[in-house]
């Protein structure tokens, strides 16, 4: 994964502060963290996209996620960024998979079928969208495996709702 200069992260965050995106400051047991909430236009190739920027330093890093999810979702998909990219690392194999996991114990039962949904469509739309010709630049193939390992995880747990 893509990794920012510092000055290319400071710009973004002016940029989203100047346009008036919403900032919202999280708490997620001993967790805290901010995300920006962001339109969907911005990237209108992926639906329900999340956003990061992250450097080498844990102190210099912004997140965001589409305005079109549900409001009650966006922490908790802020978290999973949080965790894979603040706490993890950009280049730990298995990443994307540990980071989901640790997103999905956090969510409340009352939620978590539709929000296994919604997380489940996400990956799917990610993996094609990482794939696109036009997006490799971005991602790696190791990216796309991770993206997978993800997408199974949500896949196995919503089938195991819808069937049990």
């Amino acid at each position: 994964m893509m990794k920012y200069t510092k000055e290319q992260i400071n710009e973004q965050r002016k940029k989203f502060i100047d346009s008036g995106f919403e900032k919202t400051e999280a708490a997620i047991s001993s967790r805290r963290f901010s995300y920006f909430t962001l339109p969907q236009s911005l990237n209108p190739a992926l639906p329900d996209f999340a956003f990061r920027m992250t450097e080498d330093s844990k102190d210099n890093y912004i997140l965001g996620v589409s305005g079109s999810l549900s409001e009650e979702y966006r922490k908790y998909v802020a978290l999973h960024e949080y965790i894979e990219f603040m706490e993890i690392g950009a280049d730990k194999s298995g990443r994307c998979l540990e980071a989901a996991k640790e997103e999905w114990a956090w969510v409340p039962e009352e939620i978590k079928k539709e929000y296994a949904a919604v997380r489940t469509r996400f990956f799917e739309n990610l993996i094609a969208y990482a794939s696109d010709s036009g997006n490799k630049s971005f991602f790696t193939d190791d990216d796309i495996k991770e993206f997978e390992k993800s997408y199974a995880f949500f896949g196995n747990l919503l089938w195991t709702m819808e069937t049990s």
